[in-house]
């Protein structure tokens, strides 16, 4: 069932891939601004994926978690529960921040809590710590997709916002297709801590993305935003 969810999934974003490409060349006929349109898809649709990963790649191993620290299998499921509670946490107020700081800095801040979280409950020595990880790490995970949108809306408008958009959410829908199967073949083979050295990759991978690739945004700050 994972593999066939992995396979749809894969299926998507090269779907997706496609059309971006078919788009740009189409309506850009400029050679650097096609690879320009294509690598900044490529990174938000990744954005766009971050908190899927996070979720749906622990599902599978959720038996070995609640036998590791002898807990019971209601209890193992706060696992993904605490990482919603952190993830929702944030849509309050990262919106106002990148208004006033911009979106790069804000996004990086949040990679950056994504990567803490990821450590604290790769070493958590407790059940009781591993939440305490994965809650951060919830936050972290909020800022890439709530400010993947707000940069395609800083950027286009019209109908070319609405089909970037739609490309975003083509990813956004992919990554619970792959998640599964990645952290199913993740925790087969390495156990189920190593499903956290993998979302701290792609964290730490991220970051140098966005920090070599993606220019700020945001044309003008907004001084009153968080007042």
């Amino acid at each position: 069932m994972s593999i066939c969810a992995c396979t749809q999934g894969i299926w998507i974003l090269c779907i997706a891939f496609y059309r971006v490409s078919l788009g740009t060349l189409q309506t850009t006929p400029a050679t650097s601004t096609s690879k320009s349109n294509f690598a900044l898809i490529a990174i938000i649709g990744s954005m766009m994926m971050v908190a899927a990963l996070a979720t749906d790649s622990m599902l599978p191993s959720f038996p070995d978690i609640k036998n590791f620290f002898g807990i019971r299998e209601t209890a193992v499921q706060g696992v993904l529960t605490i990482f919603m509670l952190g993830y929702a946490i944030p849509h309050l107020w990262i919106g106002s921040f990148a208004d006033r700081f911009g979106r790069k800095p804000i996004l990086l801040i949040g990679l950056g809590a994504y990567l803490l979280g990821g450590i604290i409950s790769l070493l958590a020595p407790s059940f009781m710590m591993l939440l305490v990880g994965r809650f951060i790490q919830g936050m972290g995970a909020a800022a890439a997709p709530i400010l993947a949108r707000a940069i395609l809306r800083d950027l286009f408008s019209g109908i070319e916002l609405g089909r970037y958009m739609s490309f975003a959410m083509v990813f956004f829908a992919a990554g619970p297709m792959l998640a599964p199967a990645i952290g199913a073949g993740i925790s087969h083979f390495f156990g189920w801590r190593a499903i956290f050295v993998f979302l701290c990759l792609v964290g730490i991978g991220l970051a140098i993305w966005v920090t070599i690739s993606l220019e700020e945004t945001l044309v003008e700050k907004d001084t009153q935003a968080l007042k």
